[in-house]
């Protein structure tokens, strides 16, 4: 069984009031390991056989606006604790400014999109990244404000034509052709 928390993003997790859920939720992986361990010892659960989590999914919403320092810390709190792979099951970053288009915040987009890639990439326990929203206008992330006027946050690494968008990480990764991942 994989665990993913659909409440927590990690934008989420890494603020520091949020350390007391994630403190709670790697308590309860904790407390379930520990019934693994007493089924293994009363030979309910073979020892070579696969325990109920194989991993930790985190989703990962991120804005303009984010501490990027604090994603290795989570992802070294996590291994650290609970010693589990991670997926990074929705990896988008919104620019949160008055001025989304200005040149400040596409560039600060793709400084967190690179970072947070060169970020995982550095980190073993990270096994895979799934960016989300499909293109910038079809983002769940848009949203219409107090006064009813929509807004764009342009959180996609594709544009409108679903081309990738002018910044490009400079450090080449290993991505797979295509994996849609939606709710239904």
């Amino acid at each position: 069984m994989k665990i993913f928390s659909k409440k927590q993003s990690l934008k989420r997790l890494i603020k520091a009031n949020c350390w007391k859920k994630r403190k709670e939720i790697i308590k309860i992986i904790k407390e379930i390991r520990e019934i693994e361990a007493r089924y293994r010892a009363e030979g309910k659960l073979a020892e070579g056989e696969r325990g109920l989590i194989d991993n930790i999914g985190v989703e990962a919403h991120l804005t303009t606006g984010i501490e990027i320092d604090e994603i290795g810390q989570t992802f070294e709190d996590i291994k650290r604790e609970i010693d589990l792979p991670v997926e990074v099951t929705e990896l988008d970053v919104a620019r949160d400014s008055k001025d989304p288009l200005s040149p400040l915040e596409i560039k600060k987009q793709g400084m967190i999109f690179e970072e947070f890639m060169r970020i995982a990439s550095e980190r073993p326990e990270v096994e895979a990244i799934t960016i989300w929203s499909q293109s910038d206008e079809l983002s769940f992330m848009n949203f219409k404000n107090k006064e009813g006027i929509y807004k764009k946050v342009y959180a996609s690494l594709l544009n409108d034509d679903f081309e990738e968008k002018d910044f490009e990480p400079s450090k080449e990764i290993e991505v797979q052709d295509f994996n849609y991942h939606t709710h239904t």
